[in-house]
Order: structure tokens, then C-alpha cells, then sequence
């Protein structure tokens, strides 16, 4: 038996070891091709230059001097010394010239050198992906063949370095809490890993919260009381930044002045810096990244997965929490400093590319087990088909799927029909005359080839023959054409129902009151904004809101509205507009609940706001969340306020497809954005019916 044991222990790591070197090789080829394929890109001018500087240092045998050169010292130089030393494998050279870092990428760097520097990025960024290898074989893979972590580790930039280092001090500390906290070796190189990531690039050193908060939640409430418990924590914290001085020559002579300056200049560059205010990115911007594969080397980035990756990320966090949760928290608190942060430049997210690559290794087992798996033998129903019971119903049924097919699943398909042509308002009437569904029929069964389709192209829109141009628009929209947009949408529509409920909710429990006077007074009065046509309600509040004529204007100090303060008067028009719903729902729950539970709980001691968590909420939720449900279908559908307000950077899809048949008379264009919508809204109600489960174990509702 004991053989057996070993016989299989062997093969798990022999298997593991292939899977690694796997993992090694994908990841290597593809970051070398990216090295000799991908174009000279913002910033590697200034890290060459840099590299340059401290190679010349080396050369010149005055390593004092390192002391007092860092070229962008915005930046720790660890990783550009770095860059420094794969230089000195190359001839003689010239130094770059030194230019604003705003300027465009200067084609002219040798390529021989921007080699050698790339190659050390390649190298950082595949041992990253072998090292999270290690832990599970398909992460480091998803890892390994993210996109921005192929170009941004595949380039003179400075992000290849601290992504490995930032991982392996949680790998370390991991180590350390798994030995029972005795081998303190594994606490040091977790410090000393932290220090050398804040020595490469302060945004990833704050993994260090990360490791701080899981450490502090693993504490219970006696030990927080003890100086003796906080002691390891105080050591760690003060080695990692004894490292982080130690690898930082550029602060040996004046450790506080030039940090000072160099956090100083970040917090002035995200504020002011041309670039940043030119790119306009949102707050939400890094879902965005998060949500799409980098579309501007499709030639050299040919995996673009990072959309899946970030999808099956989602449904394993849960699990990626309950076995380690420091990698959830380090998730977590790199999103809210990349929301918060005002510099938005896509390669900040490889911060969490890590976590996130094995949350998405955890969602795809799971997704697999859900497949594939077969439910135990206690838990199969036989299923008795009554076949006399389906056939009494059909006449009760006919007139609901005549209507369902007549109103929901014909127009459907005819938008799709339309999708798949080159539909504009010219061959509109080639297409409702009937050609459509032939035309369709010939191109789907391969009768036809589609042609090349360019709705922006002018001659396009008075051409009257109608043509088959295939699922281009669709599958472009579905490979992340308009992740921007989506991404704005589920902000748009969590932030908007999200202040309905929270506003809807407490007026409903507030009149539920016993104390509160004429409740249904109130009710009626709170209602109105429901009974207001969405479109006069729209109207209503860009009169108010309106910064050159609104009342908004007639107010001290009254300036003309940014983009975040334009989000915040959508918010409270939606708001005005949706509330009214959910307290009714709300108030049509609270008096379904039965009496006898809230004396019961009387009876336990239960009071405040533990009487709500645990007795009011979940009996809330039965007729709460289909009402969620409708507003979310009516925010992720907003149109009027969209319209009426005209926002510039901000819309919805119903506003873009009213848009694009309008103004540009495409037809075609329209209805790939109407299908693409209503895919996306079917997906993300399932999602929400599965996880929600509101009514399981409730008999009233």
C-alpha cells in the first residue's frame, strides 16, 4: 500500500514538473516573439536611456556615481540598473537624447540594445509565470499567455520585475504560515522580496497591504491586545524596508528628500500631466482593461483570452478566498487603488494579473466539475413524462407561444437577420421587402461568401442592393469591440439600481414604522416620480442640472460639470426616477413577513441591526430582488436621460444603436448592437438568478 502511495506521488510530480516546463516554454516563445515583433512603445525610450546612463557608470568603473544617477528618478532604478547591465554585452553607443516623457517613442534605439534591454523584461515576466506555475500549473499558463503581460514584459518598461518579485513575497508568506510560522527564513525572503518590488516600482509594493491585512485577519481578538504578537509583523515590515533602502542606491545620500520628491511627482502627474487629461480615461477604466485582450498588435499578440480570463476569475474568487485568501485581498486592494488612482495607463493591471490568472484557474475547474460532473445517485429524480397532462395543456399554452413567437422570438431573429447584412436606410427596402431572409439563408449555408463591410464608409450608405457580410459586427462586439461600453454599462447599472434599492429600501422600512404618521400619505407622495414619464423626468432634471441655465447654475460657486460630476446627476435622475419601485416591492414584502418571526427573535435578544441582517433582509429578498432584477433591465436599457442629457463620454447601447441608425442610417450596425445587448443581458441574469437564489426556503412570496 505504501508503494502504491509513492507510485502515485512520483507521477503527480513528474506530471507537475512537465506541466512547469510546459508553462516555461509557451510563455518564453511567446514574449520572445514580442521582443522582436512589437513596436518601440511610450516610456522605453526613457528606460533605455536610464540603462544607458548606468551602463556607462559600470564601464566606467565609478560605482559611486550610481548614488547619484536615476534617470526619471519618479521611478526606484533597481529594475534600470538591471536594464543597465544586459547593455554591457553591447558595443560602444550613443546616449539617447533626453526628451519630455510626453514625446513620442523615439524609433531610432538600436535594435541590438532594446534586445538586450527586452530580453531581461521577457526573462522576469517568464519566470513569473513558472513560479505561479508552481503553485497551479493553469494559472501560471493563463498567466503566461495574458496579453498585457506579454507586451508590458516583453518591452523596456518596468513592470516585468516587481510583478515577479511582488509575487514571490506572497508565495514566501504563504510558506511561512503553511510551517506553522516556525521557519522564520520564509518570513525574511517575504520581506526581502517586498523590498526589492518596492525598489522596482512603488504601485506593486502594495501587495505589502495585502500580506498585512490577511496577517492581522488571521489574528483573534486576544492576541491583536499582545505587543508580543505584533512583534513578527513589525519585523517583517521593518526588514522589507531595509531592503527596499538597500536596493535603492539612488536614496543612500538622501533617503527622505529624493523619496519625497519622487512621491510627490506622482501625485502632480496623475492630477495635471497633459497625457492623462488628453486620454480622458473614467474611474472604471481598469475594468476595461481587465475586460479586453490588447487590440493594437493583433500580428504580434496572437492569444487574446485576457476577457475569459477575467470571466472564469470571477466565478473562482469565491473558492480562491476560502483556500487562500491573501490572494483575494490582494485583488481587492490593487482594484480599489487602480479605481482610485487618476493614471489609468493599462500596464498598472499586471499588479493583479497574478491573483487573478489563479482565481480564473480555480473558476475553470469549477465551470468543468459543473459539466461534466454527475450528481450522486441519491440525489437523481426519475423524471415520469405524462404525455396526456402535455397534450390537455397545449390549448392553454397556444396562445402564449403564438405571442411569444409573434412579439419576442421573430423580431429577434429578423434584428439578427439584419446583423448579418449591410442593411442601411438605401436597401431598407430591398430588406423589408423580403430579399433579407433568401440573402441570409444563402450566406449561412455557404451559397455566398460575406464581403467587406466598413459602416463608416460614405459610399456604403446609398448603396440600394442589399448584401451578406457574415457575423463580423457580432463577433467583433463579442471578442471585446465594445468592452468600454459594456463595461460602463454594468457600472452604469450597479451604481444606479444600487442607490435605487438602498433609497427604496429605507423609505419602505422607515413607513413601515408603527410610529410614523399618514404612512400611506407618504407612499402616494413618494411614488410621483414613478408616475412622471421618463422622458418629461429626463427634461426635468437637465433643466435643473444644466451648468450655464440649470438651478445648478443659479448656485454660489456654481462651475460648469466634469465628466464624474455628470455621472453623479445621472445617478440622482436615474435615482428619482427607480426608487419608487423598489419601495413599493419593499413595502409589499414587509407586510407579507409574518409577525410571529419578529417576536420570536424579540424572545433571542435580537435587536438593531442585527434584528435586520438576520430576520428583515432575507425575508426582504423574495419580492426585493425581482424588482432588482426589472430596474437593472431599465438601467442597462436607459435611454431617455442618455439622450436627453447627451452626454459626450458617457451612453448606453440603447442610446448608441438610436444613434447609429439616426445619424449614420445604418440599419446593419444597429441591430448587431441590439442582439449583442440583449446576449449580454441574458448572460448576466442567469448569473445574478443563480447567485442570488432569493426565494429558496421561503413559502410566502
Amino acid at each position: 500500500m505504501n508503494g502504491v502511495f509513492k507510485e502515485k506521488k512520483g507521477l503527480k510530480l513528474i506530471l507537475n514538473t512537465l506541466s512547469v516546463l510546459a508553462v516555461i516554454l509557451i510563455t518564453s516563445a511567446l514574449r520572445l516573439n514580442a521582443v522582436k515583433n512589437l513596436p518601440i512603445d511610450f516610456d522605453e525610450d526613457d528606460y533605455m536611456r536610464a540603462a544607458q546612463e548606468y551602463a556607462l557608470i559600470f564601464r566606467a568603473g565609478d560605482l559611486a556615481n550610481i548614488t547619484e544617477r536615476n534617470y526619471r528618478p519618479e521611478h526606484p532604478p533597481l529594475n534600470k540598473i538591471l536594464f543597465g547591465v544586459a547593455l554591457l554585452t553591447e558595443p560602444e553607443f550613443t546616449l539617447l537624447a533626453d526628451r519630455p516623457s510626453s514625446s513620442e517613442p523615439n524609433i531610432y534605439i538600436l535594435r541590438p540594445q532594446l534586445y538586450a534591454a527586452r530580453s531581461v523584461s521577457a526573462l522576469f515576466g517568464t519566470l513569473q509565470a513558472a513560479a505561479l506555475a508552481l503553485v497551479n500549473p493553469l494559472a501560471g499558463l493563463l498567466l503566461g499567455i495574458h496579453s498585457y503581460n506579454v507586451k508590458y514584459t516583453s518591452q523596456v518598461m518596468l513592470e516585468g520585475l516587481p510583478a515577479l518579485t511582488s509575487l514571490l513575497s506572497v508565495l514566501a508568506y504563504i510558506r511561512w504560515k503553511k510551517t506553522g510560522k516556525e521557519k522564520k527564513k520564509w518570513l525574511l525572503f517575504s520581506a526581502l522580496f517586498l523590498g526589492l518590488t518596492a525598489a522596482s516600482k512603488y504601485l506593486y509594493a502594495l501587495v505589502g497591504f495585502a500580506i498585512l491585512f490577511d496577517w492581522v485577519w488571521d489574528m483573534d481578538k486576544d492576541a491583536r491586545k499582545s505587543i508580543r504578537a505584533w512583534t513578527p509583523l513589525l519585523t517583517w515590515g521593518l526588514l522589507s524596508l531595509f531592503f527596499f533602502y538597500l536596493a535603492d542606491p539612488y536614496l543612500w545620500l538622501n533617503p527622505l528628500g529624493r523619496i519625497q520628491e519622487s512621491l510627490f511627482f506622482h501625485s502632480t502627474y496623475s492630477a495635471s500631466a497633459s497625457e492623462i487629461v488628453s486620454a480622458g480615461y473614467p474611474v472604471w477604466q481598469p475594468f476595461v482593461w481587465l475586460s479586453m485582450s490588447i487590440p493594437w498588435h493583433p500580428d504580434v499578440l496572437v492569444i487574446t483570452l485576457d476577457g475569459l480570463i477575467t470571466i472564469f476569475a470571477l466565478i473562482g474568487f469565491k473558492k480562491l478566498w476560502e483556500e487562500e485568501r491573501v490572494y483575494g485581498i490582494w485583488i481587492i486592494v490593487m482594484l480599489i487603488f487602480l479605481l482610485v488612482w487618476k493614471t489609468k495607463w493599462p500596464q498598472y493591471i499586471l499588479a493583479l494579473t497574478a491573483p487573478l490568472s489563479l482565481a480564473a484557474a480555480k473558476g475553470i475547474g469549477l465551470s468543468i466539475r459543473q459539466l461534466f460532473g454527475s450528481k450522486p445517485k441519491s440525489a437523481r429524480v426519475p423524471q415520469k413524462n405524462n404525455w396526456r397532462e402535455t397534450i390537455q395543456a397545449i390549448p392553454w399554452l397556444l396562445p402564449g407561444i403564438v405571442a411569444f413567437v409573434a412579439l419576442i422570438l421573430y423580431p429577434l431573429l429578423f434584428q439578427f437577420a439584419i446583423a448579418l447584412t449591410d442593411m442601411n436606410v438605401a436597401s431598407l427596402y430591398a430588406g423589408m421587402n423580403g430579399d433579407i431572409w433568401p440573402l441570409v439563408w444563402q450566406g449561412l449555408s455557404g451559397q455566398i461568401e460575406g464581403i467587406e463591410f466598413n459602416p463608416f464608409e460614405n459610399f456604403r450608405y446609398m448603396n440600394k442592393t442589399l448584401h451578406y457580410v457574415g457575423a463580423g459586427m457580432l463577433g467583433g462586439f463579442f471578442r471585446g469591440g465594445a468592452s468600454g461600453l459594456l463595461i460602463f454599462e454594468i457600472v452604469w447599472a450597479t451604481l444606479s439600481v444600487g442607490m435605487q434599492a438602498l433609497l427604496g429600501i429605507s423609505l419602505a422600512l422607515m413607513l413601515a414604522r408603527p410610529n410614523v404618521r399618514y404612512p400611506n400619505f407618504w407612499r402616494t407622495i413618494f411614488i410621483l416620480p414613478w408616475a412622471v414619464p421618463e422622458f418629461i423626468g429626463a427634461l426635468v432634471w437637465l433643466r435643473t442640472l444644466n451648468p450655464a441655465f440649470g438651478w445648478v447654475s443659479m448656485m454660489p460657486y456654481s462651475t460648469s460639470t466634469g465628466g464624474d460630476i455628470t455621472l453623479t446627476g445621472l445617478l440622482i435622475a436615474s435615482t428619482w426616477y427607480g426608487f419608487p419601485f423598489i419601495m413599493l416591492a419593499a413595502s409589499a414584502s414587509l407586510k407579507m413577513v409574518p409577525k410571529s418571526v419578529y417576536e420570536a427573535a424579540a424572545l433571542d435578544g435580537a435587536s438593531g441591526w442585527a434584528l435586520f441582517r438576520e430576520i428583515t433582509f432575507p425575508l426582504l429578498l423574495p419580492l426585493v430582488v425581482p424588482a432588482l432584477i426589472i430596474r437593472s433591465i431599465f438601467a442597462f436599457n436607459q435611454f431617455y436621460l442618455f439622450y436627453v442629457m447627451r452626454t459626450r463620454s458617457m451612453t448606453t447601447f440603447a442610446a448608441l444603436s438610436y444613434d447609429v441608425m439616426t445619424d449614420a442610417n445604418q440599419y446593419a450596425v444597429s441591430a448587431a448592437i441590439n442582439i449583442f445587448t440583449v446576449a449580454v443581458l441574458i448572460i448576466l441574469l442567469i448569473w445574478f438568478n443563480r447567485i442570488s437564489r432569493a426565494a429558496e426556503g421561503v413559502d410566502y412570496a
